[in-house]
């Protein structure tokens, strides 16, 4: 991550991805400037992500929140205007183009122009220059991608339109793209899970899905992972234990620590070639979270 421009954070809803862009953008604008991104309809109105930075939501132009972090949402309005400010020679027609009702509904509804507005919109901020020198303006940029449909969706929008699109701007801009986030010397997509089976599975299929659309994939985040302090014959003491007086209490407990054990050793038998980052069960909330996190993050990555 300390050496990724591009760190996409994907994963299925509920697994504390959002807790995990915000600690990650902690560390990570400590020693160098970062821009932390958020995509997506508001939920209720606000962002969760913004909220953690005690906003209800960041602004579609990179705005600075703490020494070192700056904020944007990604939207496709914001790609899709850029692209056709681009693509058209300016005066009547540039002008017709972005007052058309018609054209900007189409934008918004045709399958995978969404897709190509976020696209456009991140395209830009990763070619975006630091005042007066060519070095990029962002070290990292981190993206909080949706849930694993959209992700897919997003990561894989490239190839899916070169197929139907071989030459103009918007092959272009997609070849462009590419260049950025197919490339492993700038990106890598990180997937964040929970100890739980099923959150586990969706993260192998999405693993699978993120490297059928060339994202290279630069590790499985595991968050919430419960660690045992019991040997294995304590643990088999109270497995038998368990059997025979079913109501007990510390039944739950001892529940997710064997999830806890199951899935991590399922994750580094199935992907022995990511690396699998570990984040710790805390009993706090709201920013202390995320604290907490970023402490557990800053001693993995520093």
């Amino acid at each position: 991550m300390l050496k990724d421009r591009i760190i996409l954070i994907t994963g299925k809803g509920g697994v504390g991805r959002t807790v995990i862009c915000a600690a990650l953008s902690k560390v990570l604008s400590e020693k160098a400037d970062v821009l932390l991104c958020d995509m997506g309809a508001p939920e209720g109105g606000h962002s969760p992500l913004a909220r953690i930075f005690g906003r209800d939501n960041f602004t579609a132009g990179p705005q600075k929140i703490a020494p070192g972090l700056l904020a944007c949402h990604l939207t496709p309005a914001v790609g899709h205007e850029a692209f056709l400010r681009k693509s058209i020679p300016g005066g009547a027609l540039l002008g017709a183009a972005l007052k058309s009702s018609a054209l900007q509904t189409f934008m918004q509804t045709a399958p995978s122009f969404a897709e190509m507005g976020w696209f456009y919109h991140l395209l830009m901020l990763i070619k975006e220059r630091a005042p007066g020198s060519n070095e990029p303006r962002y070290r990292h940029i981190i993206v909080d991608l949706p849930a694993t449909g959209h992700a897919l969706a997003l990561t894989g929008l490239p190839t899916l339109l070169k197929r139907m699109i071989k030459r103009g701007p918007v092959a272009s801009a997609l070849l462009e793209g590419e260049s950025y986030l197919n490339s492993d010397y700038f990106c890598h997509s990180y997937v964040v899970t929970l100890p739980e089976e099923l959150p586990v599975s969706e993260s192998l299929e999405l693993v699978g899905g993120l490297k059928a659309t060339n994202v290279p994939v630069g590790g499985i985040i595991m968050n919430r992972l419960v660690e045992s302090t019991l040997s294995a014959k304590e643990l088999a003491a109270l497995d038998e234990k368990l059997a025979k007086t079913p109501e007990i209490l510390g039944r739950y407990e001892l529940t997710r620590l064997r999830q806890s054990g199951r899935s991590r050793a399922r994750l580094t038998a199935e992907c022995p070639e990511l690396p699998l980052i570990i984040i710790h069960d805390f009993a706090t909330d709201g920013p202390l979270l995320v604290n907490d996190v970023a402490d557990e993050l800053r001693e993995v990555l520093l």
